[in-house]
């Protein structure tokens, strides 16, 4: 019974031993986890503070607060301003827009921030086709401003078709110079009538008179 009670007491022993040496190396793994340096100085995460104030340094009003483990040292780094819209105005295409911002942990107002104008987006609206004598136009909107630019069409010219008309016995010749585009037209080079040139012929007794050039009779 002695020797029996003896080996219990040792096993119970030897869990409680595991037991504080698996907790102990948990503890200081968990804790080696939350330590980091910088600049010299060994910090724990876990005692960080952070601070919603103005700050000392550029006016930042955030910042963090820790000790250093090895000398003791309070550390305090400036983080910065939580910033948001305080006001805006949108830009255009004529004109350019700006946005100021606020701190909305102090509050403080900073200083305008330009925003650069809006490129034009055109499209087309009115087309004036050219014609032969007076230049047309396209014009273009902007879809934003309704702002309207308008290029130049130079005029087309005329087209002009030559046709030759020939002069006959009683009508008189000319070449007439015609636009393909617009229809108009001028007459030049013109020639007179030619007149007809009769002849005299006796056929069965009858006499005839007929032109060589027209075949009239």
């Amino acid at each position: 019974m002695i020797r029996k009670f003896l080996a219990v007491i040792v096993i119970i022993s030897i869990l409680v031993s595991t037991i504080t040496f698996n907790q102990s190396f948990a503890t200081n793994t968990t804790k080696e986890s939350n330590i980091y340096e910088e600049n010299t100085h060994r910090y724990n995460i876990l005692n960080e503070q952070i601070n919603y104030k103005y700050g000392r340094l550029s006016g930042m009003c955030i910042s963090i607060e820790n000790t250093c483990l090895k000398c003791g040292k309070v550390i305090t780094k400036e983080i910065g301003h939580k910033l948001e819209i305080e006001s805006k105005v949108s830009p255009t295409c004529t004109d350019s827009g700006s946005v100021v911002y606020r701190c909305k942990v102090c509050k403080k107002i900073f200083n305008e921030k330009k925003l650069p104008k809006l490129k034009h987006q055109f499209e087309i609206s009115v087309v004036k086709e050219p014609t032969c004598y007076l230049d047309g136009t396209i014009t273009y909107s902007c879809i934003i401003c309704n702002e309207t630019r308008t290029q130049i069409l130079k005029k087309l010219g005329h087209n002009y078709v030559r046709r030759v008309t020939r002069p006959t016995c009683i009508d008189y010749g000319y070449t007439i110079y015609t636009c393909s585009t617009c229809k108009k037209y001028y007459k030049t080079d013109i020639v007179e009538a030619r007149g007809h040139d009769i002849h005299k012929s006796v056929i069965n007794g009858e006499t005839e008179y007929y032109c060589y050039n027209c075949d009239t009779f």
